[in-house]
C-alpha cells in the first residue's frame, strides 16, 4: 500500500472514531486506573518514551533528553527547555485534566502531547519545518497503533492543532478550526454590547488585570481594544469584561 492510501485509510478510520461518541472511553487504559501521583506520571511517561523512541530515530532526532510530569503546568499541556549549562533538553508533560488535579488526561492526549514536545527537540519554533516533522511523527505513531488522535477531552485545544490537518489527526484540526470559527462568531456578536468610550472591568481568574477598571477605546471584528488607568492597552476578548 502506497503512503498516501496508508494516511487515506487512517483518515477514513479517526473520521469514524471521532463521529461516533464514546469510541475513545470504550477501553479504560490500566496504566491511568490509579489516581494521577507523580510516581504514577512518571511511570506512565516512561512507557510512551519507550513507545515512540523509535519513531525519534527514524527521523534522527536526539533521544537524550529528560522527560518528566508537568506537575507545576497550569494551562499549558507540554513544554520543552533547555536550561543553561544543562547538558541537554527537558520535556514537561502534564498528565491530568484541566482545573483537576485528581483526574488523567486520556493516555491519547498525553501522548499527542509528548509528539509535540519531541518535534522541539529538533526546531525549538513553531515553523513550517517543526509542523512537518510533527505531521510525520502523529502519522507514524497512528500507523503503528501507538498514537488514537481521537482518545482526548473535547475541550482540550492543543496549541496548533489546525496545522494538523494535513495528518493522521486531521479531525482534531478540523474540530479546532470549528470552535476557532465559532469563538469568532460569538465574539463579534458580543462586541454588539460595547461601545467606544464604554467604561468597565476585567472579569475575575484573568491574572493581574483581574478586577482593573478599564475604558474600551476601540472596536475590532473579534476584540476590543482597552485602555487601563495608567494609560496601558491591550487587545481582549469580549468575554474578559464585565460592567464595571
Amino acid at each position: 500500500m502506497t503512503a498516501p492510501a496508508v494516511q487515506a485509510a487512517l483518515f477514513a478510520e479517526l473520521d469514524d472514531a471521532i463521529g461516533q461518541p464514546g469510541v475513545a472511553d470504550s477501553c479504560q487504559d490500566p496504566r491511568v486506573d490509579g489516581p494521577p501521583t507523580p510516581a504514577a506520571q512518571a511511570a506512565l511517561l516512561g512507557e510512551l518514551r519507550e513507545d515512540i523512541d523509535p519513531l525519534l530515530v527514524a527521523e534522527h532526532i536526539p533521544l537524550a533528553y529528560g522527560l518528566i510530569p508537568g506537575t507545576r503546568l497550569r494551562r499549558a499541556y507540554g513544554r520543552c527547555t533547555w536550561q543553561v549549562g544543562a547538558d541537554r533538553p527537558t520535556i514537561s508533560v502534564r498528565c491530568t485534566a484541566d482545573n483537576d488535579r485528581h483526574r488523567w488526561r486520556r493516555v491519547g492526549a498525553i501522548m499527542g502531547t509528548l509528539l509535540h514536545e519531541v518535534a522541539h527537540l529538533r526546531y525549538r519554533s513553531h515553523g513550517p519545518r517543526f509542523w512537518a516533522l510533527h505531521r510525520r511523527l502523529v502519522d507514524r505513531a497512528v500507523f503503528f497503533g501507538l498514537y488514537d488522535p481521537a482518545d482526548r477531552e473535547p475541550t482540550e485545544r492543543g496549541r496548533g492543532d489546525e496545522k494538523l490537518a494535513a495528518s493522521a489527526a486531521r479531525p482534531i484540526a478540523l474540530a479546532a478550526r470549528q470552535a476557532r470559527r465559532e469563538r469568532a462568531r460569538a465574539n463579534h456578536a458580543a462586541l454588539q454590547a460595547w461601545h467606544v468610550g464604554a467604561q468597565t472591568r476585567i472579569a475575575a481568574g484573568h491574572g493581574w488585570l483581574s478586577g482593573h477598571r478599564v475604558r474600551v477605546v476601540g472596536l475590532g471584528r473579534t476584540r476590543l481594544l482597552i485602555e487601563t488607568a495608567d494609560g496601558r492597552r491591550y487587545h481582549v476578548s469580549p468575554g474578559l469584561l464585565v460592567p464595571a
